[in-house]
């Protein structure tokens, strides 16, 4: 990460057992060398670099995705369709990034927040992660489903929908 971002996104998300007498540096080493072996594990510097991403900007969109969807079918479709969107320029458009941002200031979630975190007013990857991401958003961002849909929404039915133009997802 670069030496100006907080942790945000790196203490990664597992059970751990630590003694009583454990340390807050003893902790975090340990969440940081965990998170590193499965970055090894499952090679996602190179996973990242195919899709053009550094290390860091592969776990800022996978902690948006974690956010955006749970099952690991749709976090891999969802990364497509935020490819799709970088290549075209298109704003990410994620609520949870503007989200992140009021939160994090204390104030009303707004969609216009003018913030580097709103990602439906900027273009691009935020600033840095908003949120720990787990393996499989991760993954998915190293390995996307392919595809061409610039869409999607979380129903009500509790099922995501993806869609390449704009009308279908208006309806």
């Amino acid at each position: 990460k670069p030496a100006s971002a907080d942790l945000e996104g790196y203490v990664y998300g597992e059970t751990y057992n630590f003694a009583v007498s454990a340390s807050v540096e003893d902790i975090l080493n340990r969440t940081f060398d965990q998170f590193y072996t499965q970055i090894e594990k499952y090679d996602l510097v190179n996973g990242f670099k195919q899709q053009n991403l550094t290390l860091y900007q592969g776990i800022t969109l996978a902690s948006i995705i974690q956010r955006e969807v749970g099952t690991a079918v749709d976090q891999k479709q969802v990364a497509q369709v935020f490819y799709t969107r970088l290549a075209e320029n298109m704003p990410l458009g994620s609520d949870v990034t503007y989200h992140y941002a009021a939160d994090k200031r204390g104030i009303t979630r707004d969609n216009t927040l003018d913030d580097p975190y709103n990602t439906r007013i900027h273009a691009g990857l935020p600033p840095g992660p908003i949120a720990a991401p787990g393996m499989s958003a991760i993954q998915a961002v190293a390995n996307p489903t392919p595809g061409d849909c610039v869409y999607f929404l979380r129903g009500a039915d509790h099922k995501t929908y993806f869609t390449r133009t704009n009308e279908k997802h208006e309806k």
